[in-house]
């Protein structure tokens, strides 16, 4: 449900009321656990990452030669039924707190007081999660698939009528293209760990965040008049939001909010990813309840994707960005600016190769896995661009 409250200057704001949270534990927090969450390094989201933390804590070597037997025996003979996914969240969430207790067993007095329970908690339950995916993921896709199929329709028709964000609801001084975020968010299904995925979605409201907040910086100039620069509210955030999901445009959305939502147990309950997730779910509804039939015209086009020169474009300012963000902020985690850097190098290094129907995601120097990342990086093959780069036709 939602209430109304009223700020020190009696302007109204809305509060979105839940009965639970929707990522994390209901445990408090873990205040010791910094060294990854919140200490300025890296969260520990890829398969990779993970690994070389749990190897390096060689006292627990044998735990993790049995963790990694139980993960095969899993994966080769437990069978998941789209009407028993509870049971098998149970079944993962017990083996990851096995895991941790085991740990702590197998540790020497010196070793009670480097590592907390949330730290290794989170570790374990992103590398059990990350070698798990191909078996769970395909059962939760069909546990929704009429869901994704109807948000699929609906996305393709909106993607197909060059729906802008102004026809969605959206003031006209946030109506701007945000590439940044569509390409975050068209690598969703590139993602393998429930963690993985909801930083995907983070990263995706931070640089839609970006966008804007560059779009506002170059309309309302001189910004030395800071106080006629709108302020975005949710009420503009969760349309903007679907603007950005329809052009990504990706596959097995309802899918991946499932996963994320109930396969996400031990990550410490930070205010901003149950933020992004709510975000994320109140989009998710705004595709799924609302008619898009009767839409008023709209005299501004928005660019189905981008071309290849227009990537080398973003490439290059998130470079310039990133460097200049790294000279004011030395020895912090890895930004967005980071992120969204190494995710379109990726996409312009694909569309220089000779792709079929199928996109391959080299992730982690791993060869060989196959995922989808959706309509819109398929919209990048070489052949449907056009263009050619660092070769001859």
């Amino acid at each position: 449900m939602e209430e109304i409250g009223y700020n020190d200057d009696y302007k109204q704001y809305k509060i979105l009321i839940i009965q639970r949270p929707l990522s994390g534990s209901t445990r408090l927090k873990d205040e010791s656990c910094t060294s990854i969450i919140n200490g300025g390094k890296n969260l520990l989201l890829s398969l990779n990452e993970c690994t070389l933390f749990l190897q390096s804590i060689t006292e627990c070597s044998k735990v993790l030669r049995v963790l990694d037997k139980k993960i095969n025996v899993f994966n080769t003979s437990y069978m998941i039924l789209p009407e028993y996914l509870p049971d098998a969240a149970v079944k993962l969430h017990s083996l990851s707190r096995w895991t941790v207790e085991e740990f702590f067993k197998s540790f020497k007095a010196e070793s009670f007081n480097k590592y907390s329970s949330t730290e290794l908690s989170a570790v374990v339950e992103n590398y059990i999660l990350c070698h798990i995916h191909d078996k769970a993921f395909p059962a939760i896709k069909k546990y929704c698939y009429e869901e994704d199929n109807l948000l699929n329709q609906k996305l393709l028709s909106l993607y197909e009528g060059n729906i802008t964000p102004d026809q969605l609801g959206v003031k006209e001084s946030f109506c701007c293209q945000t590439p940044s975020a569509v390409v975050e968010l068209a690598s969703l299904n590139s993602r393998f760990s429930p963690v993985e995925k909801l930083n995907c979605l983070m990263t995706t409201l931070e640089l839609l965040n970006q966008d804007i907040e560059q779009f506002l910086l170059e309309t309302y100039h001189p910004v030395s008049y800071k106080k006629d620069v709108p302020k975005l509210t949710s009420d503009d955030l969760i349309p903007l939001l679907v603007s950005v999901i329809v052009q990504a445009r990706p596959q097995y959305l309802a899918t991946n909010l499932y996963y994320i939502q109930n396969f996400c147990w031990e990550i410490p309950s930070i205010d901003k990813y149950s933020y992004g997730l709510v975000t994320f779910q109140a989009a998710k509804e705004f595709l799924r309840s609302s008619e898009f039939e009767f839409l008023k015209p709209s005299t501004r086009k928005i660019k189905k994707e981008l071309s290849l020169e227009e990537l080398m474009e973003v490439t290059v300012e998130i470079q310039n960005s990133s460097k200049s963000s790294v000279e004011r902020k030395s020895a912090q985690c890895q930004s967005p600016i980071d992120h969204q850097l190494e995710n379109v190098t990726k996409m312009i290094e694909a569309s220089t190769m000779e792709l079929g129907d199928t996109c391959y995601v080299n992730r982690n120097s791993k060869v060989g896995r196959e995922e989808s990342v959706g309509d819109f990086l398929s919209s990048l093959r070489l052949n449907s661009l056009g263009h050619t780069y660092g070769k001859q036709t």
